[in-house]
């Protein structure tokens, strides 16, 4: 159909790949039209689909661009299975199955149909399946005029849409479009994939593959490979149905086979075959590039179908290095000069981020006895865009040692020079500091610039330094918190021990971590460019207002080094907690899986990458994949959140019991952890009561009881249990438990709301506190006080209330407590100048809206505000707003976990049903009926109206 070309876009000067039609195409075509019908094609934006960049033409011949995707495509490892004898397994080929099912399931509900699914257009990118020229059969259609002039189709003008070995029979016969027409070539995709050969193997010609697609029954895959399961054997022969209705209907038809037949698939044997394969397969997806004036220039610059990798000359790799010594105190060395040398070379050049070096260094035969030859290490090298390339030695003992050390280019791997250095090992940051700056005087006479961050520091802060980081990437946080603390003590202005302090007390809520913050901040001036972004400021913290602003920080700080791992991470993680204040819960969940497998591909073997898979596709109702990223997380017995997936995803009954009270016996964080994903995901809720209890009675200290206790006071909110979480409350400092907030919002105790309004209101009248703590108990209670009257219709305290929030003065060194009354001012006002009907009524709601979009910081505004703003913009008549906004529920780090879950998921089913989102709004209603299985009687009505509005939104679904 085309000719294909990868070439360079000049601006950005990266690849992309080039498709120009066939010339017995582009004869009839309209090459506006196609261009037009092409870009409505790039709206396809979903991880497992290479977007169209850019459509035009030269003259009168059509082109199209894409990104350029490292790897291979699906058509090549068949080839490659079948030269060698070895079927694919069957975890691999489901995976891929599974991935292509996904964007066409995305795919088909945008309304466009691929009609030319086959191996060629599937590319193995990592762990993803990608699936490109989506729309591009489709434009052809629509731009074909000399087609429409004759009044014939495609088909009878004597040009195929599709690939005859891939048609489906009414396509063969040109009836009208369908996306079954795509479920049909996907079965005969996963019939060659499986079987390893094609289901009418033996037709050569067009014309013999059309007749056996309409009229030939295919014979049943197990009768060509017995390792097949039978549910996977039927769930393909039944896509190859003659009759369009008696195949799966759509594409999440099949994925929901495919999940059920992973489940049953599934375990540790699958995990361990697909760790195997995956080892073999994982290439990064290029990112994708904007082509707009430069796509002509970059077509003509393509003339060759393949290029060589595109390396970066400031860019540096650096291989772990050979030790030959009888002293095995010096084994930390062979990995650990990675991380030195990456640590003086802090400006330019830079080097190549070092899990993802180690990851690559280990899928090419590298170990902690192998090493890798020259040739491959320059591939290895390019393949990371690393235009140069260390490779070192070490000889001798701690008494006498020599550090060698080469550099070379890549891909070549032509040597650029050698230096050495000798000595004792104290001395080993000098003796790097001279072989790098030998080094690099040789390489391009800046060894002036390179003034080594490391000269100074002792010996023993190094081994610290570096034990720490082998701790930290397998998933031992708490020793590695230990050993940068350690290597601080050592040196007081270590500011890379710092740097990993600070991030890895993220984990364990270490105490340490603003004192190793400090001075991560206070020495930046040692510290790479890479190192600093992690240096930006956190969330919640002195600098952010929004969330939209942390995301924006994280997105930059990847662009600027997109091959980082742990940045994907901290995107990821970000995207967990906060990115559904911004996109909403479910979009924010999505592109924290995109960003987490992003830097799983990166580095398979970082635990932090990984550590919130479970959690992350449990929310999205993914159990399978749940399941196995809770079985990748059980092939290191350190990785933090193991104990509570075990819990999650556990089999049965027996192992259930065993997993809660293994769990309950570990840190308070890990059990509220585990509390929280059974609460939002669709798994199993019935231990955690039992879990919760036990932990509470482990708990060696009076932050550990408080933190569970809210906890427990959290779950039974959200089981609709407010008599049972009032008696719980008695034990919690006066946090989120506030009786008047839970009541208004979370269908708490309206006794205890009213006992502690009583309580409470006389606040109202009193000068606010200057003590930091204090002020901030004062500003929520008369907020809680005003949010009460407001929702009983008595707007008595609320117009004192936002006078006295807003006149409070700023904190010093606390921006953000600062902002924070003004915040909830505005909740306040907004309610009152719609009750009023003021004439600022409409702009002080877009105001309380658009802050809620950007996502505040501050448990109540987060928390009241989205409700709040749903709730108007329903009275005002904008449905759509209020669905927007109710879609908002975000979790945050803390006791306040989980909060009004219930809430928002009635409020995301009532306003789905209200504007057409008929299956989200079943999806909210189900959870919370699960949630509320076991609820009081207080809650009867509301349950049942709920169980009601299912009911009813069930039968239109159905149709009945």
């Amino acid at each position: 159909m085309s000719r294909v070309f990868v070439a360079e876009e000049v601006a950005l000067g990266r690849r992309v790949v080039v498709k120009v039609l066939a010339a017995e195409l582009a004869g009839g075509l309209s090459a506006e039209r196609f261009a037009r019908e092409a870009k409505l094609a790039a709206r396809l934006q979903d991880p497992r689909i290479v977007p169209v960049l850019a459509a035009g033409s030269i003259g009168d011949v059509p082109y199209y661009t894409m990104p350029f995707v490292e790897g291979e495509s699906l058509r090549a490892r068949m080839a490659r299975a079948a030269s060698s004898g070895v079927p694919i397994p069957a975890t691999e080929a489901i995976s891929v199955l599974r991935d292509v099912a996904l964007a066409l399931e995305y795919a088909h509900a945008h309304d466009v149909v691929h009609r030319d699914i086959k191996p060629e257009n599937v590319l193995l990118s990592g762990r993803t399946a990608v699936v490109a020229d989506f729309g591009i059969a489709k434009a052809l259609a629509a731009a074909n005029t000399t087609a429409v002039t004759r009044g014939a189709t495609l088909t009878q003008a004597g040009i195929s849409l599709g690939t005859p070995a891939y048609m489906a029979p009414e396509q063969a016969a040109g009836d009208a479009v369908d996306h079954r027409f795509d479920l049909y070539a996907w079965g005969v995709m996963a019939y060659e994939l499986l079987a390893g050969r094609h289901p009418f193997d033996g037709k050569t010609s067009a014309q013999q593959l059309i007749a056996a697609h309409l009229s030939e029954k295919p014979a049943p895959m197990a009768s060509r490979r017995r390792d097949i399961p039978a549910a996977l054997d039927a769930l393909v022969m039944r896509s190859l149905e003659k009759d369009p209705d008696a195949r799966p209907q759509s594409a999440r038809d099949v994925i929901a086979s495919l999940d059920t037949i992973s489940t049953q698939f599934s375990g540790a044997a699958i995990a361990a075959t697909d760790a195997r394969k995956n080892r073999r397969r994982v290439w990064m997806i290029a990112a994708a590039v904007t082509i707009a004036g430069t796509a002509l220039g970059a077509l003509l610059v393509a003339r060759r179908s393949t290029a060589p990798p595109s390396t970066d000359p400031a860019l540096i790799a650096v291989l772990p290095f050979r030790v030959s010594s009888a002293d095995p105190s010096l084994g930390y060395l062979r990995e650990g000069m990675v991380d030195l040398i990456a640590a003086k070379l802090v400006r330019s050049p830079r080097t190549v981020d070092q899990r993802s070096l180690l990851a690559a260094w280990r899928r090419a035969g590298g170990s902690t006895t192998q090493d890798i030859d020259h040739a491959t290490a320059a591939r290895v090298a390019a393949g990371l865009g690393a235009g140069r390339l260390i490779e070192g030695d070490i000889v001798g003992s701690a008494n006498q040692l020599t550090v060698s050390a080469s550099l070379a280019s890549t891909p070549n791997g032509s040597r650029r020079g050698r230096a050495s250095a000798t000595g004792v090992a104290t001395q080993l940051p000098l003796l790097i500091d001279s072989v790098m700056a030998q080094l690099l005087a040789i390489d391009a006479g800046e060894s002036d610039q390179r003034v080594a961050s490391l000269a100074s520091t002792p010996l023993a802060a190094l081994e610290a330094y570096l034990a720490g980081q082998t701790d930290y990437r397998a998933g031992r946080y708490a020793a590695a918190a230990d050993r940068f603390a350690n290597a601080i003590r050592i040196d007081s202005t270590f500011a890379l021990a710092g740097l990993g302090l600070s991030i890895t007390s993220g984990w364990t809520l270490d105490p340490r971590e603003e004192w190793a913050r400090a001075i991560a901040i206070k020495h930046a001036d040692k510290l790479g460019t890479r190192d600093r972004l992690y240096l930006g400021p956190t969330d919640p913290d002195s600098a952010a207002t929004t969330y939209a602003m942390g995301l924006a920080r994280r997105e930059a700080a990847i662009a600027t080094a997109p091959d980082a791992p742990d940045l994907w991470y901290r995107l990821g993680d970000y995207q967990v907690h906060y990115g559904a204040a911004v996109t909403g819960t479910t979009e924010g969940w999505r592109r924290a899986a995109t960003a987490l497998e992003r830097g799983l591909a990166l580095d398979s073997t970082n635990a932090p990458v990984f550590e919130h898979l479970p959690m992350v596709y449990g929310y999205l109702g993914d159990t399978a994949k749940a399941r196995l990223a809770t079985v990748r997380l059980m092939r290191d017995t350190a990785a933090h959140y193991y104990p509570a997936s075990r819990v999650l995803y556990a089999t049965d009954s027996v192992a259930l019991a065993v997993a809660v009270r293994d769990l309950s016996s570990k840190s308070p964080f890990l059990a509220g952890y585990a509390a929280i994903v059974a609460l939002i995901t669709d798994g199993d809720f019935s231990f955690v009561g039992d879990l919760l209890s036990r932990a509470r009675a482990r708990a060696a200290t009076e932050t550990d009881r408080n933190f569970i206790s809210q906890m427990q006071f959290n779950v039974a909110m959200e089981a609709g249990q407010p008599g049972r979480a009032a008696r719980l409350a008695a034990d919690l400092p006066n946090r989120l438990a506030e009786r008047m907030f839970v009541a208004t919002f979370w269908d708490g105790d309206s006794t205890a709301g009213a006992t502690q309004y009583a309580e409470a209101r006389g606040l109202v009248l009193a000068r606010p506190p200057a003590e930091p703590n204090a002020r901030h108990a004062w500003v929520t209670t008369v907020f809680d006080v005003a949010q009460y009257e407001l929702a009983r219709g008595d707007t008595t305290s609320a117009p004192r209330v936002i006078a006295q929030l807003r006149a409070l003065p700023t904190v010093p060194h606390d921006p953000v407590e600062s902002v924070r009354p003004g915040r909830l001012a505005l909740i306040l006002d907004a309610q009152l100048a719609a009750r009023a009907a003021r004439a600022d009524a409409a702009q002080r709601l877009n105001s309380l809206d658009s802050l809620m979009r950007l996502g505040p910081i501050g448990e109540h505004v987060r928390l009241a505000g989205n409700l709040v703003a749903s709730r108007l913009l329903e009275r005002a008549g904008n449905v759509q707003r209020a669905y927007d906004a109710a879609q908002r529920w975000a979790i945050t780090i803390g006791p306040e976990e989980g909060a009004l879950y219930a809430t928002y998921l009635r409020e995301q089913g009532r306003l789905g049903g209200l504007v057409g989102d008929r299956e989200a709004a079943i999806a909210a209603y189900r959870r919370y009926l699960r949630l509320r299985a076991r609820h009081e009687p207080t809650l009867d009505r509301d349950v049942a109206t709920v169980r009601a509005e299912l009911e009813k939104l069930e039968r239109q679904s159905s149709g009945r």
